[in-house]
């Protein structure tokens, strides 16, 4: 959309009013003070302009494209669907019943509910797309959703509305699960044309469905009036195609595109910029210290206490990723309903981290600026970094300093991705600076559970306590009792520290000023609400 024209003729207006305000009578004057504001509410049309880069299908099935994956969640749906907290909440289905033993779950589905194409839905959508996802095991076909169908068993359909769906295992009440998106069977027919597809134009429930796709300009969707669900205001959302992430920030500042994601080293480009707003949000980088506990001084939770409350996460946000990280003590999402604000203990407390290394016998010896044992060895520890990533380094030369000033020396180690790899897996370092990108699918047992010792539990913690809360919370049935079960989990994560937790890094939306409504970004659907958004008023 070109705006430039209408900036200029705004500007024009505003200035004519300054010239002529002198001249403004008193009486005009009275008459404009006491006009009542008018309320401004939503008007139903208009369009907003996103970004998509350059692509190879929009088929989700097995589209691996993150700027597709955003827009194809305004055109395809679920079963289930997130809220801003991470829950489960009703989608394609109303409703669903877990059996007692949790082998087997039974869902209800809407019988409102039409594809784009006009075809109703049914229970034979869904089960083509959970036997489509699960032929992944099986063949070449890829899928990112497959993952998470590994152990279903079977799949029944009751009738058109309802469907069973059985696992090999319990399901573990993790409902996430089935926020899969739901693609017509009538559309591909059969399993091996679900992933051949590539140039299909795709065809949903969603509150948008595509009117045309030119490959190499643009995606146009159209207002969906037939959805059964809360009808956007919007009439039409074009997605502008360009080649790279610099190009969707240079088209935000040319007025071509009205909403972009941008890092902490973007914002910079739009300090100051009064046309746009910024919104915030936190994703899933956690970012941590991780402590072998096959070395005899960190295996002491002493030590590793004083490193953590030796330790201002919030000066390394700051001057690091210029405030835009959110600083945790736990290895879950601060906005799930399994967060526990209570966990959140840990701060910076120099003198109390002093205490702890003094319980354990280092103390400063000989007036230096070191602490030592009783034999007179110095308290020194290694930090393994990746020299690929210059935030870390400088987050790693921001702790050695920290931990200086409480008596530890800290050499760091900057080494390649592939020696940092090895090290990693063949457990030789000391303490481990690094980060994962945490599913969204919340299970800590790969990180924390002693079954998964040298592999993914690469520190080699074993904590029975640890090890028996988290098979109670996968096996737990009841939502209440997994949130109950999450919270011990993170109360023992938080006194036992396997892990010190740094931070979790931000993102963030910038939209246009004339973008209205609820705008709520979150890390797995960035146009969260956007049925809610609106650019007319009334």
């Amino acid at each position: 959309m070109k705006r430039k024209l209408w900036h200029s003729l705004v500007l024009f207006i505003l200035v004519i009013m300054l010239m002529t305000g002198c001249n403004i009578g008193n009486d005009t004057t009275q008459d404009q003070k006491e006009e009542t504001p008018k309320l401004m509410t939503p008007e139903e049309g208009g369009e907003i302009f996103l970004p998509v880069i350059q692509f190879t299908t929009l088929n989700p099935i097995v589209n691996e494209n993150q700027s597709v994956y955003f827009l194809n969640q305004l055109i395809f749906e679920g079963l289930l669907a997130l809220d801003n907290s991470q829950k489960a909440q009703p989608s394609l289905a109303t409703g669903w019943n877990v059996s007692y033993d949790g082998n087997e779950i039974l869902f209800d589905l809407r019988d409102d509910v039409t594809w784009h194409d006009g075809k109703p839905f049914t229970a034979e959508d869904v089960e083509f797309t959970i036997e489509t996802l699960r032929s992944n095991s099986e063949t070449n076909n890829k899928s990112i959703y497959s993952y998470f169908l590994q152990s279903v068993k079977e799949v029944e359909v009751i009738n058109n509305s309802q469907i069973s769906i059985r696992f090999d295992s319990p399901l573990q009440n993790q409902l996430e699960v089935f926020t899969f998106p739901i693609i017509a069977k009538h559309q591909f027919e059969n399993i091996e044309n679900a992933y051949q597809a590539l140039n299909i134009i795709p065809v949903g429930t969603g509150p948008f469905e595509v009117e045309s796709v030119d490959r190499h300009n643009e995606i146009r969707l159209v207002k969906n009036n037939d959805y059964w669900g809360t009808k956007p205001y919007l009439h039409r959302v074009t997605a502008k195609i360009v080649p790279d992430q610099g190009a969707v920030l240079t088209s935000v500042f040319s007025d071509k595109i009205d909403v972009a994601q941008a890092r902490d080293y973007d914002w910079k480009k739009f300090a100051g910029d009064r046309t746009i707003k910024k919104i915030e949000y936190v994703t899933q980088e956690y970012e941590f210290l991780g402590f072998n506990f096959n070395n005899n001084l960190l295996s002491d939770n002493n030590i590793r206490k004083a490193i953590a409350l030796g330790m201002d996460r919030h000066k390394i946000t700051e001057e690091v990723y210029l405030g835009h990280a959110t600083v945790t003590d736990v290895p879950v999402h601060p906005n799930s309903f399994l967060f526990s604000q209570e966990a959140q203990t840990l701060g910076y407390d120099p003198v109390k981290a002093k205490e702890y290394l003094a319980n354990s016998n280092w103390i400063n010896r000989n007036n230096d600026e070191w602490l030592e044992n009783e034999i007179g060895d110095r308290l020194t520890i290694n930090l393994l970094v990746n020299n690929n990533n210059l935030q870390r380094v400088k987050t790693a030369d921001l702790m050695a300093q920290q931990l200086k000033n409480i008596g530890i020396e800290v050499f760091i180690e900057n080494v390649n991705w592939e020696e940092y790899e090895s090290r990693l897996y063949n457990n030789n370092f000391d303490v481990i600076l690094g980060g994962w990108k945490l599913s969204l699918i919340p299970d800590l047992r790969t990180i924390l559970h002693s079954s998964f010792i040298n592999s993914s539990n690469f520190i080699n913690y074993s904590n029975p306590v640890m090890d028996q809360l988290l098979d109670e919370a996968a096996l737990a049935k009841d939502q209440d009792i997994r949130v109950e079960k999450y919270h011990k989990i993170q109360q023992e994560f938080v006194r036992d520290l396997p892990y010190f937790s740094l931070f979790y890094r931000n993102s963030s939306l910038i939209v246009k000023n004339h973008i209205k409504g609820s705008i709520s970004p979150n890390y797995y659907n960035i146009y969260h609400g956007l049925a809610g958004w609106y650019v007319n008023e009334k």
